[in-house]
């Protein structure tokens, strides 16, 4: 990718939207997670699952309190996450990056996909959080660095 390819994608709202879907496609969807989404899903008749309960050897657990995935899961799944981040970066950032932008000004890849018309997430006043969506200075590169205090860091480390 050229410079003027990367002021591009810096200039253009369409373009960042279009890139963030084949990203989240790319770096997401066909990943680990489609393998942990793959399987039987309980029916409820709440549509928040409140009626659904786990059995295990130490009682029922409400569907909602339930943790969904465990330590090693996260584990394996941020890490194929960064890998596959890490190749999309790569091809973007190749000679092929400029193709990506060229197409992605002409064609919504995936134009049935919502999304990436939301509110920004990060503040940008100078006295606020970090603009980032990574914490550079702590060292932390998870997204959400207030994790609950029933999260496990070892998950993300």
């Amino acid at each position: 990718m050229n410079i003027k390819s990367f002021e591009e994608i810096r200039n253009s709202e369409v373009i960042r939207k279009r890139l963030a879907k084949a990203m989240a496609r790319d770096c997401f969807r066909n990943t680990k997670l489609a393998d942990f989404h793959a399987g039987t899903f309980p029916s409820s008749e709440a549509d928040d699952y409140s009626v659904v309960k786990v059995v295990s050897p130490y009682g029922e657990i409400e569907w909602n309190k339930l943790g969904h995935l465990s330590d090693e899961k996260m584990r394996t799944l941020m890490i194929d996450a960064v890998n596959h981040c890490y190749d999309f970066l790569t091809v973007l950032c190749s000679p092929f990056g400029e193709t990506i932008v060229e197409h992605l000004k002409q064609h919504d890849v995936l134009p049935h996909w919502k999304g990436a018309g939301h509110e920004l997430l990060l503040a940008h006043s100078v006295g606020g959080p970090h603009p980032l969506p990574i914490s550079l200075f702590s060292g932390d590169l998870a997204f959400n660095t207030e994790r609950p205090a029933s999260a496990s860091r070892r998950a993300y480390e």
